[in-house]
């Protein structure tokens, strides 16, 4: 019996530990609130180590055009605005410094993360932005912005991409400004909570989703090789007021809804 006790609270004090030391060391530093100071010796070790205060982060100055290449695990993509435009990656809530690389008005930049990572993107709302996402599958929140004609205009998926984006609000706000979408090499997008004035969509082997809670007011596609949009059955859905198909319509009129 007393070695059974004794089984037992060893195997408590081991899990204990395991909840106090390995959390930490994923890179998450736990704070008293009422001290302001770290809650254990691991989270204190963990902060000392960070040097998130030393990252020099590249200047979008003079930045039209944002690449990301995806890595191992999903990426989540945050597009804000503001006065000062700025990419950070934070990696279990922890800012992180990334590889890029400057090519005139481009801005690359290689996550090749080995964990679950986000990416705010703070763009300028007074200046006109594409942003490519390249083997990269996550999710894009986006934000209507402050301007109806400038920001964030186009979007390129490509090499397999695969992504679910939705408004940044709970609410269905309006997207007035008109927004180009490229999908090619088999990816994939799907759009929900989202209300858009315009989309102009060109697909090569990609497929393009409206989802139930999307709305487009006007959606010109072009199709190519095995792509394909699902849009619901267009005229009686109403989620798209105005459709407009060219291209390869094919493989599109085989698995239209009847």
């Amino acid at each position: 019996m007393k070695k059974n006790i004794i089984f037992l609270t060893a195997s408590i004090l081991l899990l204990w530990l395991a909840y106090i030391v390995i959390k930490p060391l994923n890179g998450e530093v736990f704070i008293d609130p009422k001290t302001n100071k770290p809650k254990d010796f691991v989270s204190a070790f963990i902060q000392k180590l960070d040097q998130s205060n030393e990252i020099d982060n590249p200047s979008l100055e003079d930045i039209k055009h944002i690449k990301l290449i995806g890595g191992e695990k999903q990426a989540f993509v945050y597009i804000e605005y503001s006065d000062t435009a700025k990419i950070t990656e934070l990696i279990n809530n922890r800012l992180s410094k990334y590889n890029y690389k400057k090519t005139k008005d481009s801005l690359i930049i290689n996550l090749n993360q080995k964990n679950y990572v986000n990416i705010n993107i703070v763009l300028n709302p007074n200046q006109e932005y594409s942003l490519t996402l390249d083997k990269l599958k996550g999710g894009l929140r986006l934000n209507p912005g402050d301007s109806s004609t400038l920001g964030f205009t186009t979007l390129n998926l490509s090499n397999n991409s695969s992504l679910r984006a939705y408004n940044s609000s709970r609410e269905n706000q309006y997207f007035f400004k008109p927004i180009s979408l490229n999908i090619e090499g088999k990816s994939k997008i799907e759009l929900e909570n989202i209300r858009l004035s315009s989309l102009n969509v060109k697909l090569n082997n990609g497929l393009f989703v409206l989802e139930n809670t999307g709305t487009i007011d006007s959606l010109n596609a072009d199709l190519q090789g095995l792509s394909n949009i699902i849009v619901g059955k267009y005229p009686e859905d109403k989620r798209v007021k105005s459709l407009a198909l060219t291209g390869d319509l094919d493989y599109y009129n085989k698995r239209k809804p009847k």
